[in-house]
């Protein structure tokens, strides 16, 4: 039960990220990610499909585009955190 949730808050909590934004604006489908995030966006988390590989990759992929552009990373965290603090 744990499981599905983990993947999906992963990705909610970054959906609004200029990264991943910039990730979704210019696709590719290397290492076939696209068929991996379609699968998690449909709710196939509790299949057998081999999955695990290849969002750990898209994770690698996008981290290393945080790190290309610290400035906008700091301050789109900075942004949620300060949303989540008002609530």
């Amino acid at each position: 039960m744990r499981h599905g949730p983990r993947l999906f808050s992963w990705l909610i909590y970054r959906v609004t990220t200029p990264v991943l934004r910039d990730m979704f604006m210019a696709p590719s489908n290397r290492f076939r990610l696209q068929e991996a995030l379609l699968s998690v966006l449909a709710g196939d988390v509790f299949g057998g499909t081999p999955l695990k590989l290849r969002l750990l990759t898209f994770k690698i992929m996008y981290y290393v585009h945080a790190l290309l552009q610290p400035r906008t990373s700091w301050l789109a965290w900075l942004k949620r955190r300060q949303a989540i603090q008002s609530t």
